[in-house]
């Protein structure tokens, strides 16, 4: 890799700028990557869990960024012609995983075009939808089972991010005559829809 005529292990490695050439020249672009230096005195974090917070919401996501390497972490000692190589070719950047920690100074890249969602829900209070809400999602009903379709966006069980919108309290609404309201045999995420 060659900077202004002359080789880019030459120029001198600057810690804000990781991928800068020789002084007085254009940096080094990083294509579709943005670069992130961890502040000195910040507390250790997971990689995972600054990705969530910075790059996108959804920890699936994070975890496939993490495994394609399009999400990576490089140390301070790394020079200038390894951060460039990072960015330029795959097989140089160095195999990550979410429970990573990141220390201060170390380099983050990530996608450029990539911006977390806000996970924060409408709290719904009880009563607001109306009480036929769930039983017109009711799929197939005998005796000893219920399958209703789960909508999506609506969570199964209580949560920190869910405010009233979880199915879990609406199941009162399924009694038909039972002494006791059905009990849920599984799970599915809150934004899947399907058959629950």
């Amino acid at each position: 890799l060659f900077c202004g005529g002359r080789c880019a292990t030459t120029a001198p490695y600057d810690p804000e700028v990781p991928t800068a050439g020789v002084p007085g020249e254009k940096p080094f672009d990083l294509g579709p990557f943005l670069c992130h230096r961890v502040p000195e005195g910040s507390p250790p974090l997971r990689l995972d869990r600054w990705i969530t917070k910075n790059v996108c919401s959804n920890w699936n996501a994070a975890q496939k960024l993490i495994n394609a390497k399009q999400v990576w972490m490089v140390p301070p000692e790394y020079t200038t012609e390894e951060h460039r190589k990072g960015v330029m070719f795959p097989r140089f950047r160095p195999s990550c995983q979410g429970s990573m920690r990141l220390q201060p100074s170390h380099y983050i890249y990530f996608p450029k075009g990539m911006r977390p969602q806000p996970k924060r829900r409408s709290f719904l209070p009880k009563g607001a939808e109306p009480r036929s809400w769930l039983v017109k999602r009711v799929i197939y009903k005998d005796s000893d089972f219920l399958a209703i379709d789960k909508p999506a966006g609506w969570s199964v069980v209580p949560g920190k991010h869910v405010g009233g919108m979880h199915l879990q309290r609406l199941l009162p609404t399924l009694q038909f005559g039972m002494e006791e309201p059905p009990r849920l045999v599984h799970r599915l995420s809150t934004e899947m829809t399907g058959v629950l």
